[in-house]
């Protein structure tokens, strides 16, 4: 009599499955590094990263990087040019003056105003994250 081996690779990639696990894993690893890589000034932009990983195929699973402020497409990528308020003056700082602010009115200090401001340097800090992670897991390496 023979014996049949019947494999169901699909259920390896359940959330339950080995893949599965694995997976969800790695994309909470992704998460944490995308944290310590992100760029800190207001800490908006690094609240509002969140990973999402789910089975998009019978052998397949995914994870999806979503940031959600609207300027992280301009720290990611940069400005090529500078930035310009088309035509009008915009505040791009405060002036500070020796012994405190010069030209405060009512407390509110007095703000520099510019046509134009220097262009913002890329800061890739989702690609590095993808790498370092990628380092601990020779399956993710290529991407």
């Amino acid at each position: 009599m023979a014996e049949a081996l019947v494999l169901y690779p699909e259920r390896l990639f359940d959330t339950t499955g080995e893949v599965g696990r694995w997976s969800k894993a790695v994309a909470g690893e992704l998460q944490a590094a995308l944290l310590v890589e992100a760029p800190y000034r207001t800490g908006r932009l690094s609240r509002s990263i969140r990973t999402r990983e789910s089975r998009s195929g019978p052998t397949q699973r995914t994870t999806a990087v979503r940031i959600g402020v609207q300027y992280a497409q301009y720290v990611i990528e940069g400005t090529a040019t500078p930035i310009t308020a088309g035509g009008r003056l915009m505040p791009v700082g405060r002036s500070q003056g020796v012994g405190g602010l010069r030209g405060a009115v009512r407390g509110r200090p007095k703000y520099t105003y510019r046509r134009e401001v220097r262009g913002q340097a890329p800061n890739d800090f989702v690609s590095r994250a993808v790498g370092v992670v990628g380092l601990r897991h020779p399956a993710l390496r290529g991407f």
